[in-house]
């Protein structure tokens, strides 16, 4: 797991208290300055445990604080948040970053969520909350 506490968790798509059951993934962002991508589809009545999937640092080491993990049972983006770092896209399977926007541009964010389906013809459309109060939405750009 993670080397320092966990600041946020996702399971593609869901709320807190809803876990949506097309997902087979989880994400996790933590104080230590990494994100993992979680395999939770496994044998839970066997003891099995979640399998880290994925790890891969935040663009300047420091700590994140917000992560989202696009919907379905296949999911294509993650977005992390902090405020150092700025609002991040990152592509699945291999974690390589598509894009990142700055926390001038973004804002600091209290919350980041992406659609639970295609929005206006776009496969994953995130949308973030604002300390200002300001939502605003967002499209990953695609794996090059």
């Amino acid at each position: 797991g993670h080397q320092a506490a966990v600041h946020c968790v996702d399971f593609g798509g869901s709320s807190p208290g809803v876990v949506s059951v097309e997902s087979r993934d989880a994400v996790t962002v933590s104080k230590d300055g990494t994100c993992k991508v979680w395999n939770i589809d496994v044998r839970y009545k066997f003891n099995e445990d979640p399998k880290c999937t994925l790890t891969f640092p935040s663009p300047d080491g420091l700590p994140l604080s917000l992560a989202s993990l696009s919907k379905g049972k296949t999911s294509k983006f993650v977005a992390t948040w902090s405020h150092s770092s700025g609002l991040c896209f990152w592509s699945l399977p291999k974690g390589d970053m598509t894009s990142q926007i700055p926390t001038s541009e973004c804002g600091a964010l209290r919350h980041i969520a992406f659609s639970p389906g295609p929005v206006a013809g776009h496969e994953s459309v995130l949308a973030t909350v604002g300390v200002d109060g300001r939502a605003r939405l967002w499209l990953p750009e695609a794996p090059k």
